[in-house]
């Protein structure tokens, strides 16, 4: 949010001499703004010859002006205390309090000011400052305008009434003042960030994002100017822009967690993995008791295939903990592609235990339990799966092959047909169907399930193959061997199909039929 703009307090009255030696003195220091405007009004007050004040209020406002707020204020309280109704000293010690926060006791001095200057805008914007500090925004905004109405031009005191008019939350004029107060300072980065805020939180993201590109450019070493200005392209819809501004601002806030963190995001968001990487990596170095980045830079890594860089962020992100299923279940995964099935076990099991109705993690531990060959746990943890989502049709197809293979026929066939119900336009399912049918016996249902598996895909060649093993069973080796030959036609590297016309046209091999293969593509 913004900063109060203060006016000057109406300087004193001096004598010529005195004004001079006070304007030598400052003018012998690094001076602020607002000191070279106290000097001209000290020169102007001397050249009129106007009443001198004392030398113990020259030097208060000489030290607010030079920044040192305890040494003016101490000073203007005692002239205070002896001299209550001096005008200037009550200006510029609410002045001098306001700026150090002391708002309360800065209100008595500026109202006390206000009520014998009712036409000074300086000290009517510096009350209003002072009503703001104390979250009065009625009497704020009341004070801003009265400033205004006897000096349209004072853009601080429009800057202020903008401010005051947000913390009302009264946003739409808050933003109609704010833009004649950016217009009013073109080269003030603040008012063009406050403008962007308003402007961003009544959902105009693209005038948003112009306000923060201006005070971007007027204050271009900001990292947190950069940082607002990525902000606002995210809501604009400009995610390249968004990560190129994050990027900046992580490059000028080399310690910010927040700003490398924002640029990796921003950076997947445009697409840019490399540029991701890079800066999930800066942001894991600058937080390393935080899981986040490691998780992030490991899934970016598994995306390129760099699966020993992810498991490496994966154990990690873990060793930092306190382990989350899901980077548990990640780690399993990647193990399991590089070919570590017994790990993967190991791990996600871990995930399982930790969410156990987690059913990315319960599929995975099946798949491994496949990889590793251990079909028994293969076929019970495929039975916990369909058991959480009773409607999964892979699992159970999955379930029903690891029953059919650990020879348990009779479930595998009720598992098959629990399947082909639930996805009836998988050929695959009716394969594997028609399977555990031949093998009870079943032939004439056998047959209609292979017949649906090539009418559903003609190049599942297995289906040929399996329909051709039944018409040998039934005593009719030509219609068998059509068969064959029709599986290798529509896919070629159908190998049973090959043995059993060697085996038919030259004998001596068995017959053999094709066991599914629910994973593969049909």
């Amino acid at each position: 949010m913004g900063v109060l703009r203060t006016g000057r307090a109406p300087s004193a009255h001096t004598h010529p001499k005195e004004a001079r030696e006070i304007m030598a003195s400052l003018l012998g220091r690094r001076r602020s703004l607002w000191v070279g405007m106290a000097c001209a009004v000290l020169m102007a007050s001397a050249a009129a010859g106007a009443p001198a004040p004392t030398a113990s209020l020259a030097k208060g406002i000489a030290l607010l002006k030079q920044g040192d707020l305890k040494g003016g204020i101490a000073i203007l309280q005692e002239v205070a205390k002896g001299d209550p109704q001096n005008v200037d000293c009550q200006a510029w010690l609410g002045y001098g309090l306001v700026q150090s926060g002391s708002a309360a006791d800065a209100l008595t001095h500026l109202k006390a000011a206000a009520a014998a200057r009712p036409n000074d805008p300086e000290v009517l914007n510096n009350l209003g400052n002072a009503y703001l500090l104390l979250g009065n925004y009625a009497e704020a905004e009341t004070a801003y305008r009265k400033a205004l109405q006897l000096k349209p031009t004072m853009a601080q005191a429009r800057f202020n009434l903008g401010l005051a008019l947000v913390k009302a939350g009264r946003r739409s004029e808050a933003a109609t003042e704010l833009t004649k107060a950016a217009a009013a300072l073109p080269r003030d980065a603040q008012a063009h960030a406050l403008l962007g805020e308003v402007l961003s939180a009544l959902n105009r993201p693209a005038d948003a994002a112009k306000a923060f590109q201006t005070a971007a450019n007027l204050d271009p070493k900001s990292g947190n100017r950069w940082m607002e200005l990525g902000t606002a392209y995210l809501h604009a819809g400009r995610k390249r822009d968004a990560a190129n501004a994050f990027s900046r601002a992580s490059q000028l806030l080399p310690k910010s967690y927040a700003a490398a963190s924002a640029a990796a995001d921003a950076a997947e968001e445009a697409e840019d993995t490399a540029r991701a990487r890079v800066y999930w990596q800066k942001a894991a170095a600058l937080r390393p008791d935080v899981t986040m980045p490691h998780l992030r830079l490991a899934r970016l890594l598994a995306d390129a295939r760099d699966l020993a860089g992810a498991e490496r962020e994966y154990r990690a992100a873990i060793a930092i903990g306190p382990a989350t299923p899901e980077a548990l279940n990640n780690l399993g995964c990647v193990l399991l592609h590089r070919g570590k099935p017994a790990e993967a076990v190991e791990w996600l099991l871990k995930a399982v235990a930790l969410s156990p109705k987690m059913a990315e993690a319960r599929r995975n531990l099946a798949i491994a339990y496949e990889a590793k060959r251990d079909r028994q746990k293969a076929a019970q943890a495929w039975k916990a799966v369909t058991e959480a989502d009773p409607d999964d049709a892979d699992a159970w197809a999955r379930l029903a092959d690891a029953q059919l293979r650990l020879g348990d026929v009779k479930n595998s066939a009720a598992s098959w047909e629990r399947a082909s119900r639930l996805d009836p336009g998988n050929a695959l399912v009716w394969n594997g169907l028609g399977l555990a049918q031949q093998r009870l016996g079943n032939l004439t249902a056998a047959m209609e399930a292979y017949q649906k598996a090539f009418r559903l895909n003609p190049k599942l060649g297995a289906a040929h193959n399996n329909l051709g093993t039944i018409y040998e069973q039934q005593g009719q080796p030509q219609k068998a061997l059509e068969q064959y030959r029709l599986a290798l036609r529509v896919d070629p590297s159908c190998q049973d199909a090959r043995v059993n016309i060697a085996r038919l046209t030259r004998q001596p091999a068995p017959v053999r039929s094709t066991a599914s293969s629910v994973s593969s593509k049909q």
